[in-house]
């Protein structure tokens, strides 16, 4: 299901327009945004959890020519699914 799809499923769901919905979705995910990239974990309880994780500095490699690579410290986007999503898919 892509954003359009999700978006008429809740405006259905909830008797608003589809700009509402859209609207609110954007509000949703422009705010998760926001958090995460200040580094503030975003946890939906039963659904999902959103963090940064700082990942450290290794050596990898170029696969097309073989030499070592440094690969610099970074952060990573983890989600991890909560108990009630989980459950809804057994």
């Amino acid at each position: 299901m892509n954003r359009k799809e999700f978006v008429n499923v809740m405006a259905d769901k909830y008797g608003i327009t589809k700009k509402q919905a859209s609207e609110e979705l954007k509000h949703v995910l422009d705010s998760m945004v926001d958090c995460v990239s200040n580094g503030i974990d975003v946890a939906i309880t039963g659904y999902l959890k959103v963090r940064v994780k700082e990942v450290s500095e290794r050596m990898g490699h170029n696969p097309k020519t073989g030499d070592k690579v440094l690969i610099p410290t970074h952060n990573q986007v983890r989600v991890s699914v909560g108990q009630k999503l989980k459950q809804a898919v057994k």
